[in-house]
């Protein structure tokens, strides 16, 4: 039977920094966002349910029959709705930094890679112009398979590729915390599970009780991946210079599709 041809995505080695580089810009904007939000979340302390014109919509609601003593009520579920979509936004960026930081790791040490990719065959092997782009492009394959499994992609970096994604193990209890949480917010509806309760060592009671989201858990959980992201971002940044002392960051597209 005559082999199906497939798209096979084509990249270069030096766009891989492009890509990471894209993720940390990407990060930042997240975490000024995060901030902006719930800065713009405490000014609302003062207002009051005569300023109609402050929160559209909030007369046509009471006169539905909802009782709302004053804004500061609303303003309470807000923060809550803030909380969740602000980590999830944000551990959602991080994953991406990380997707992107491990096809960096796995060009930089392969070994992985010939350990556990499928053979190919020789025509898809001869569609590549170099064996460094043949490495990269396996590397981003692996790394968007690795990203599939949130944690498992962090546990990936740290323990295989021994990257300095986890300063102890208490960091890394805290961004498996934050990813399954994230987890819960998208898919359960905040509500904790028998999977979320066996990942992080809780009790069986804590099963379908609510996600509390406060700016403290928040924060903290964040502020994780802020140092996590950092330290990964410079150690990656050198070992890059070590292994590809002529090559910039590049200013094109980081990917390239070709047919084979």
């Amino acid at each position: 039977m005559e082999e199906k041809t497939r798209r096979i995505l084509h990249v270069r080695p030096e766009t891989l920094r492009y890509a990471l580089s894209t993720a940390i810009l990407d990060l930042t904007q997240q975490q000024r966002d995060v901030f902006g939000l719930l800065l713009w979340l405490g000014t609302m302390d003062q207002k009051r349910v005569a300023d109609v014109d402050f929160l559209p919509g909030l007369a046509r609601m009471m006169e539905d029959g909802m009782t709302v003593d004053s804004v500061e009520e609303l303003r309470t579920q807000a923060s809550i709705v803030a909380l969740d979509l602000s980590l999830c936004r944000y551990v959602d960026s991080a994953i991406t930094f990380f997707r992107d930081a491990c096809a960096i790791g796995l060009l930089l040490n392969p070994v992985p890679l010939r350990s556990a990719q499928k053979q190919m065959s020789l025509n898809e092997v001869l569609g590549f112009d170099s064996m460094p782009e043949l490495v990269a492009s396996l590397a981003v394959r692996k790394s968007q398979e690795m990203a599939r499994d949130d944690f498992q992609l962090l546990a990936f970096c740290a323990d295989t590729l021994k990257m300095p994604v986890f300063a102890d193990e208490s960091e890394r209890l805290q961004a498996k915390t934050a990813i399954r949480t994230r987890n819960l917010l998208v898919h359960n509806s905040g509500r904790i599970d028998a999977r979320h309760v066996k990942a992080l060592n809780l009790g069986v009671e804590m099963i379908d009780q609510q996600v509390e989201l406060t700016y403290g858990f928040v924060r903290s959980l964040i502020a994780v991946f802020d140092t996590s992201t950092e330290r990964v971002a410079a150690h990656l940044e050198s070992e890059w210079r070590e292994h590809f002392p002529d090559i910039e960051d590049p200013t094109v597209s980081p990917t390239e599709v070709k047919d084979t």
